[in-house]
């Protein structure tokens, strides 16, 4: 008798467990309903809403939203925090090194003592503001790479010092005010961005050339020189 009350009480705890994966509360009998309740349970999938899962596996540290079996992944990745720690010491010279994926927003602004900054060709994104007013940088180097590269809204705005800016094939976008109220006095595109503000260089005095390597055909639709009032656009590419 106590076997069978052993026996009992094993299959009420596995039917237990059946109910709670199938999310099912039927009576289970033994052992035709044990055999069709498991066969019903959903393989696969775990049944979390990945509606939210914007995210590539490099935004995930920018707070967007991605999913991996079932879990939530977000937060704010090492590197973002090892920016803003280089930030804190107050640099000279930033030399990102190689496999840097993003520069976070307002991470570097008014940095008061630096003068050089390096991108490497694996960055993806210079965030909002991201050197914003740093009054002594005068030596931006933006790698060529195979990575597109997005230069957020004001990202190098009001950098007095800075002079001439390359801007390597790999730009794809750059958005408004992002060289705004600078001291550059000329710019070289080595490539066609997607997508260029109307405004990138408003304010922006003393710009005198503007490099590009397309045709001038269709430039009353492109916005040269995107706010530049003083600057000449010289194009080396066919029209």
């Amino acid at each position: 008798m106590a076997k069978r009350t052993v026996e009992d009480q094993s299959l009420a705890a596995v039917a237990s467990a059946i109910r709670q994966k199938s999310g099912t509360g039927a009576l289970l009998t033994f052992p035709d309903g044990f055999v069709s309740a498991i066969g019903a349970i959903t393989t696969g999938s775990s049944g979390t809403d990945t509606s939210n899962a914007t995210a590539t596996a490099a935004d995930i540290a920018q707070g967007k939203t991605a999913y991996a079996k079932g879990r939530r992944l977000t937060g704010t990745s090492k590197a973002a925090a090892e920016l803003r720690a280089i930030a804190e010491g107050n640099p000279i010279a930033l030399h990102l090194p190689n496999g840097t994926t993003q520069v976070g927003n307002s991470v570097f602004e008014t940095c008061p003592q630096l003068t050089t900054v390096s991108i490497p060709g694996t960055v993806t994104r210079i965030g909002t503001y991201a050197f914003g007013d740093c009054p002594a940088l005068n030596d931006l180097t933006l790698n060529d790479g195979s990575a597109a590269l997005t230069i957020a809204d004001e990202a190098f705005l009001g950098n007095e010092a800075l002079t001439f800016v390359y801007l390597p094939a790999r730009t794809a976008s750059i958005g408004r005010n992002a060289f705004a109220f600078s001291g550059l006095q000329s710019v070289v595109f080595s490539g066609t961005p997607q997508t260029i503000a109307a405004d990138i260089f408003e304010g922006c005095d003393s710009l005198e050339e503007i490099t590009v390597p397309w045709g001038d055909t269709a430039a009353e639709y492109r916005g040269e020189p995107w706010g530049a009032e003083n600057a000449t656009v010289i194009y080396q590419g066919r029209g």
